[in-house]
């Protein structure tokens, strides 16, 4: 397998190109060759171009949403604590759940059930929302530690 002189990266990864160097005419990716400018001798064609395009495999997705939540939940959640005045770690502490559990849902990635249920349930309660698409939670009211939007300071 072919890979570019200086980054290594293979030629699966990249489009490689054959660059003139000190040592000879060697493989390096178009963005080393130009960094080093090296001169590029040889380009790949438009067929090898498209190709390479068509053979890259696709990345999944970086978040994955929870298929039973709601289209933005994590939006909701986030201006639900927003408007609150709660940060995460107070919300942690409120609702009695992890600090970095909120924060991967805040930025719309799923949680392992059964903690993403027992978390999502805890929420849609202590803000009086809706996250879920089905309200299928499973178990007793929730304690929480106390109600924010009743306190006064």
């Amino acid at each position: 397998m072919e890979f570019c002189e200086r980054c290594r990266r293979t030629s699966k990864e990249v489009l490689l190109c054959d660059v003139l160097t000190r040592t000879g005419i060697t493989k390096m990716c178009e963005r080393c060759a130009k960094s080093e400018s090296f001169p590029v001798l040889g380009m790949p064609s438009d067929s090898e171009a498209m190709e390479f395009v068509m053979s890259r495999e696709p990345k999944p997705p970086k978040l994955q949403m929870h298929s039973n939540l709601i289209d933005k939940f994590n939006w909701h959640l986030q201006m639900a604590r927003r408007n609150s005045g709660l940060t995460l770690k107070q919300l942690s502490q409120h609702i009695k759940e992890p600090e970095e559990a909120l924060k991967k849902l805040e930025s719309g990635i799923e949680l392992q059930k059964p903690e993403s249920d027992k978390v999502v349930g805890k929420l849609e309660q202590f803000f009086r929302i809706k996250l879920r698409k089905e309200n299928n939670f499973i178990g007793d009211e929730i304690e929480l530690e106390s109600d924010v939007f009743n306190k006064k300071e």
